[in-house]
């Protein structure tokens, strides 16, 4: 009785400490110029909850994504908050709340069964736990609310963890039944969710140590056996990754005919996954392995994170040998019978699997919002160890040995904290955002796009001029940069400005290139129109039609121009 009080009050402290931790993000705004407009502003469908909502949201893809109950959430949410943003934020931080009371409670369970007698558990599960609450890494998975899907998949998967851990160890099939159902909802949450079947196998291998490959098995069972227990929740996964394929593959049936040109920033036609052609297998590998390593230094060192962190130009190749030499070393420590650190390591690299880069979404080398559930065995390691050395090294003194955690605890939560409040700011509003970015890699030319698009908006014209020059210096290679900086003339009434941007285009052979868009050469045709050029404007819609055969108004154009 005396112990379950002591986790009462170790959750009550984590929950405050979370909600303080936090509680400036109620302030932030919904973004304009990345992804909240797509699942929150400018979604018609979150404005009514009904049958046919529900249903929608099933069928339907979103900002290429499929993820029904994220987008139930947000329905929820709107009933009550409307568009207020701070609503949203709040249902953000509850749910981060409730993940650190889960991974105490997970964590508390876990150091129970690898060492059943300790005393320091509890204390060691709180501490992990609270590296979870407050650490700077997770700011972008809690203070944005197009990650409520980070959130959200979370608070269904450590239930699942929870439940199995149970129905190995009471054979009860309810809790079985518990954990698929759970399983399920983490995968209408977030697809990230599909290894989990590898998680519960890495389980069973340890702590549960079900199977003849730790020295001693707790929960024996054969191997025929412990797969056909995964078999449900690996038909699911397959289902669920073929489901985010598609989406990710064929964009987002929400838009009838995605433009590349907008006031918002880049707006992506098409597909989100790159092909071999726009990033190789080799450069692929080499960005998964300087991924791994991102993870685990910004873990370490929990600075200079960015919301944005860019694809560079050239892959090293020092995160190969990194990589490498930890793979070896959980290997030797496996052989040695210290079977957590190949466990930990396993669990890190297959749930970055998704995100890691091998399939290429986008145009990011990583996010810190992948890392929200890879890292946990991480924090379960600092938390135990730290506390069981430190207790072994007191343990005369048992006041002692409490003094120094609550010292250490105070410590941590301090920096930890005023690091994470600090990454909060980032995410205020669109401009401390992408400000931030620009700041952190003057290079990034989705950066630049985005704040010209503010200044634009703001009405400060050579600050949006020049912005629009620097993505264009930073990747002159990039079709869009040129787009934008096309329209922004045209918008200006400088027609002469923008046929010059677009003729350099179609120099270069920007516009020639694979996958181009067709928008593209209809602007300039339409341009060339409005200067009376008619052969190059004949010459601009034709050009559109060999990469758009069914593009209606350069259809209609050339139609008109013929006849006559």
């Amino acid at each position: 009785m005396k112990t379950w009080a002591q986790a009462t009050l170790t959750c009550f402290l984590l929950i405050i400490v979370t909600s303080i931790t936090y509680q400036e993000s109620l302030n932030n705004q919904l973004l304009t110029l990345w992804d909240d407009q797509g699942y929150v502003t400018n979604n018609e469908q979150i404005r009514t909850l009904n049958w046919d909502t529900i249903q929608w949201f099933f069928t339907h893809i979103q900002m290429h994504n499929w993820h029904p109950l994220t987008s139930i959430s947000y329905a929820i949410d709107y009933q009550f908050w409307d568009l207020n943003a701070w609503g949203y934020h709040f249902t953000n931080v509850v749910f981060h709340s409730a993940n650190v009371i889960w991974f105490f409670f997970a964590a508390w369970l876990l150091f129970n069964i690898y060492q059943p007698k300790n005393s320091y558990n509890l204390i060691a599960a709180g501490l992990s736990a609270l590296l979870f609450a407050i650490h700077p890494q997770h700011v972008e998975s809690v203070a944005w609310i197009s990650e409520r899907k980070d959130v959200l998949f979370l608070f269904f998967t450590f239930p699942t963890l929870i439940a199995y851990i149970y129905y190995v160890r009471t054979q009860h099939y309810f809790y079985y039944f518990i954990a698929l159902a759970c399983f399920i909802c983490a995968l209408l949450s977030k697809p990230m969710a599909v290894t989990l079947p590898a998680v519960l196998i890495l389980i069973d291998i340890f702590p549960l140590q079900r199977t003849q490959l730790t020295h001693i098995t707790l929960y024996a069972a054969s191997y025929t056996k412990i797969l056909l227990e995964k078999l449900l929740f690996i038909i699911l996964s397959i289902g669920a990754v073929i489901v985010t394929l598609l989406a990710q593959r064929f964009g987002n049936e929400q838009d009838s005919q995605p433009q590349l040109l907008s006031d918002d920033g880049i707006q992506f036609a098409g597909g989100a996954i790159q092909s071999l052609e726009q990033l190789s297998i080799i450069e692929r590998l080499l960005n998964a392995s300087n991924s791994l390593v991102h993870y685990l230094t910004k873990l370490v060192f929990p600075l200079q994170l960015s919301p944005y962190y860019d694809l560079p130009d050239q892959f090293g190749i020092v995160p190969v040998f990194v990589v490498l030499a930890v793979s070896l070393l959980c290997l030797y420590l496996w052989f040695k019978k210290y079977y957590a650190g190949l466990i930990i390591w396993l669990f890190y690299v297959g749930t970055l699997i998704p995100v890691i880069g091998l399939v290429q979404v986008g145009g990011q080398a990583a996010a810190d919002r992948y890392a929200y559930l890879p890292l946990l065995p991480f924090y379960l390691l600092m938390g135990y160890f730290f506390t069981k050395y430190l207790y072994q090294y007191f343990n005369q003194n048992k006041y002692v040995y409490l003094s120094i955690i609550a010292i250490v605890g105070i410590l941590v939560i301090y920096n930890l904290s005023m690091l994470t409040q600090k990454q909060i700011l980032v995410w205020r509003n669109d401009y401390s955002l992408w400000k931030h970015v620009y700041l952190y890699d003057p290079q990034n030319d989705k950066a630049a796009v985005n704040l010209a698009a503010l200044y634009s908006r703001a009405g400060d014209m050579d600050a949006a001029l020049h912005f629009y020059k620097t993505a264009i210096q930073a990747k002159p290679d990039v079709l869009a940069n040129y787009n934008f900086l096309a329209e922004f003339y045209v918008k200006q009434g400088k027609v002469d400005d923008a046929l010059v941007i677009y003729e350099m285009m179609d120099e270069k052979g920007l516009i020639h290139e694979k996958g181009s868009i067709a928008i593209t050469y209809f602007n300039m045709a339409m341009l060339y129109l409005k200067k009376n050029q008619i052969d190059k404007a004949i010459y601009a819609a034709k050009n559109t039609l060999i990469r758009d055969p069914n593009h209606e108004q350069a259809l209609a154009f050339i139609r008109d121009y013929l006849d006559k």
